[in-house]
């Protein structure tokens, strides 16, 4: 197989470059494409880019968003893939249905028929479902919603998170002080927070939560490229909160493992955080609608005595994180993905929609 994959965020990032290091492992050809928000955030480092056959395309001179979509249809057009696979949510996702639907190429969609309540990203989401022909969702429920939105059953294969894979194959470093400026502790805490695109009051409400029971050393990841994430970078700094920049997927897996506490309402604290050992506590309702393993703490209206509690919680040790139990799959998802492209793609009913 040819395939091309491409990646619009740092996030997908992580999930994807997994996926291509199996696919080139057995036999095929993978290139990965990075644009959209990669171009603010300088993702992916040249460390996460190791080995792999990577095009960056170029910033759009004028463009609603950062997707530069004639690069991208004429990079399709020379390479002729097989397949194309995107992944996920993320709204920059719309940009690219323009040049990958034209160019006639059926389309992998991973991490599909996902409920987040709070955030936009299930519009996104569905969107990208129904221009896909091959889908690959992380766990049955989401396998269901995908055919409940009218996805014929045999395109579709449960294979879990990519990331997990990541987890398992991918080494993380033990030194962050080159990172961080200091060795994270257990007992710290690591704050990955999001806008809440649906109400940006809530994005406030948690802020507000966090400012009034963070102490002793907060590590905050930065948050997406959404709107209203400048009010979180600007909110979160100084006194107890340590900010931390995009040095890729492994030292944000290795600062939440060292610190064994993730606060917020990002994704990874649901999806990844159980299987490094992590306890979470998620703030709000952004992932409203997700699984969720028995090492997340739900705070859906966030106070400062409700965080209290469910941070001592944590540290009496009533929350333990059981990657066994993770509903998001074992971390041998890339290989169930391969070989299931490596049947399908070329079926001729592919196409027939």
């Amino acid at each position: 197989m040819n395939l091309l994959i491409i990646s619009t965020s740092r996030s997908e990032f992580g999930q994807l470059a997994p996926l291509a290091r199996e696919a080139v492992a057995q036999g095929h050809r993978a290139r990965v494409v990075v644009t959209g928000m990669h171009h603010d955030s300088r993702t992916p480092t040249e460390a996460e880019a190791a080995g792999l056959d990577l095009v960056r395309l170029p910033r759009p001179q004028d463009s609603l968003g950062l997707v530069h979509q004639v690069a991208l249809r004429d990079l399709i057009a020379a390479d002729r893939p097989d397949g194309i696979v995107i992944l996920g949510d993320r709204f920059e996702l719309l940009e690219l249905l323009v040049p990958v639907v034209l160019a006639d190429v059926p389309v992998a969609h991973l991490s599909g028929g996902e409920r987040t309540a709070g955030a936009i990203d299930d519009l996104v989401r569905n969107a990208v479902s129904q221009v896909a022909h091959l889908h690959y969702p992380a766990h049955e429920a989401a396998g269901a919603r995908l055919q409940e939105l009218g996805v014929d059953g045999w395109r579709v294969c449960v294979a879990g998170e990519p990331g997990l894979d990541a987890i398992r194959l991918e080494p993380r470093p033990t030194d962050l002080v080159p990172f961080l400026g200091v060795q994270p502790q257990p007992g710290d805490v690591l704050v990955a927070l999001h806008p809440v695109t649906r109400d940006s009051s809530q994005t406030e409400a948690c802020l507000d939560v966090i400012a009034a029971v963070a102490t002793g050393r907060w590590f905050v990841s930065s948050p997406n490229g959404d709107p209203g994430s400048e009010r979180i970078r600007d909110r979160l700094r100084g006194g107890p909160f340590i900010p931390f920049a995009n040095h890729g997927a492994a030292v944000f897996r290795a600062v939440a493992a060292a610190c064994g506490t993730v606060i917020g309402n990002s994704s990874a604290g649901l999806v990844e955080a159980p299987n490094l050992g992590c306890a979470t506590i998620d703030l709000g309702t952004r992932q409203q609608g997700r699984p969720r393993g028995g090492s997340i703490i739900t705070v859906e209206a966030p106070t400062p005595a409700s965080l209290r509690e469910a941070l001592a919680r944590v540290s009496q040790a009533r929350v333990r994180a059981r990657p066994e139990l993770n509903p998001y799959g074992d971390g041998h998802t890339c290989a169930r993905i391969v070989r299931h492209l490596t049947t399908l793609l070329l079926d001729p009913r592919l196409k027939q929609r």
